[in-house]
């Protein structure tokens, strides 16, 4: 039996749910430091589409000169963003492992639609994105300066070893939702790297100075909303956040 990767479709809207069970997802995360392999790194992408060095460069302010960039800022905004809806459609129908894994692969490379984006006329610091191309364009469109760009802001992947199995979508979405929440041997190192990865970017964008607009995925500001909110930030609860939509996360 080989194995076949089935990922991202748990989480993606108007496909009757789209997303794993509530769990209690702080009391869950193993507090661990991301691990130092497994292409976890950021890289930063100019207007003009070229990455530059693994570490971040020295670079002026986006919009104002005058824009606080010490740390001691009294006030913390992140914004969340998912990406612009994609052109791919959502699978339907009965279908394999190795099908939802080939339509997987279509949906990362497939375009996007771009909508109109309200940034509530925020003076955003700094910008990070998933390194997925459709995170990618949509920060790229609605953010004016440098984008981060980041595998850790990633969806989770899942590994079912299965023979030819034919499934509806449903059963599918149904069948992985319960593995994770049960944590499956099969699945456990897709959902402790997804934890740590939440861990991370909550990390990462609350050492910032100045407010961070961070585009991802729907899996992904599911829990790292959870996990800002654990952390004392004052948002929305999240489900299947609506594409090109601001969820705003403050702190004072």
């Amino acid at each position: 039996m080989k194995p076949w990767l089935v990922s991202r479709f748990l989480f993606l809207g108007r496909c009757g749910g789209g997303s794993l069970p509530s769990v209690a997802v702080a009391a869950s995360f193993r507090c661990q430091s991301p691990p130092a392999s497994g292409g976890t790194g950021t890289w930063v992408l100019n207007r003009e589409g070229r990455k530059g060095r693994d570490e971040e460069p020295e670079r002026k302010p986006m919009q104002d000169p005058s824009f606080p960039t010490d740390i001691g800022n009294t006030s913390v905004r992140i914004g969340l963003i998912r990406h612009f809806p994609v052109v791919e459609a959502l699978p339907k129908g009965w279908l394999t492992a190795s099908e939802l894994d080939a339509w997987r692969r279509r949906y990362d490379a497939s375009g996007v639609l771009p909508v109109e984006t309200d940034l509530s006329s925020i003076r955003w610091r700094h910008c990070i994105s998933s390194d997925l191309s459709r995170a990618v364009e949509t920060a790229r469109t609605i953010y004016p300066g440098e984008v981060e760009v980041t595998s850790l802001l990633r969806e989770p992947d899942f590994q079912f070893r299965t023979s030819g199995l034919r499934l509806p979508v449903l059963a599918w979405r149904l069948m992985l939702a319960i593995s994770w929440l049960i944590g499956f041997r099969s699945q456990g190192i897709h959902r402790d790297d997804f934890q740590q990865r939440v861990i991370a970017v909550a990390d990462l964008v609350n050492r910032r100075a100045g407010d961070t607009l961070v585009v991802s995925h729907a899996g992904m500001m599911r829990y790292l909303s959870a996990e800002l909110r654990r952390r004392g930030f004052v948002g929305p609860r999240l489900k299947i956040p609506h594409h090109a939509k601001l969820y705003l996360y403050e702190r004072s």
